[in-house]
């Protein structure tokens, strides 16, 4: 876990890494960020990648 800048615009989410875990998600480089909006609602939306770069 951590903060980090989204893949997507740039601005700050949450994300959540699974490369650190010996699991499925983990070998296809999956990520998942959270972000809150203004109207106190939260998006999520998770991405996979080639590499733990991507």
């Amino acid at each position: 876990m951590r903060i980090g800048p989204s893949f997507f615009d740039g601005k700050p989410s949450f994300q959540l890494v699974y490369c650190a875990f010996d699991h499925y998600a983990g070998d296809i480089h999956m990520l998942d960020e959270v972000r809150r909006l203004d109207d106190g609602r939260y998006l999520g939306i998770g991405r996979t990648g080639r590499s733990a770069e991507e």
